[in-house]
């Protein structure tokens, strides 16, 4: 009997849903500070994904002159793979893109962190893609 998978968006959780040939994780908002958070923490199917990962954020501190800035890590097994790292630039919210392949079998993680602040700040992991037999 051939295996049915039936989607439906359930809100943002740290595992990957594959609806298809495409993929999806979200994070949702994460409140993140000085230290390292986890925000998305799965293992990959049978299967590649070609996607994209980014993460975002609001600064919404009562001091509008607070420089907040945010570092957000992909592991993949366990070894980084990939950073990126956000400035504030005094901008309501930023967003970096990049693309990545997953391997089959993969655990894959992404953590954030506010390395410059004080405060705890509202974030969001995406990665979004194909998956490939």
């Amino acid at each position: 009997m051939a295996k049915k998978r039936i989607a439906t968006f359930l809100g943002p959780q740290l595992g990957l849903s594959v609806v298809g040939e495409h993929a999806y994780a979200y994070s949702g908002v994460v409140n993140i500070g000085n230290s390292e958070t986890e925000m998305l923490n799965f293992q990959s199917e049978n299967n590649y994904m070609v996607c994209g990962w980014f993460a975002n954020f609001n600064q919404l501190t009562s001091d509008p002159l607070a420089s907040e800035d945010f570092r957000f890590v992909l592991y993949l097994n366990g070894l980084q793979i990939a950073m990126m790292e956000t400035a504030d630039s005094q901008q309501a919210s930023r967003a970096t893109v990049q693309d990545i392949i997953i391997p089959p079998n993969t655990n894959v993680k992404v953590t954030g962190r506010n390395y410059t602040g004080s405060n705890t700040e509202p974030c969001g992991v995406v990665i979004t893609g194909r998956v490939y037999a």
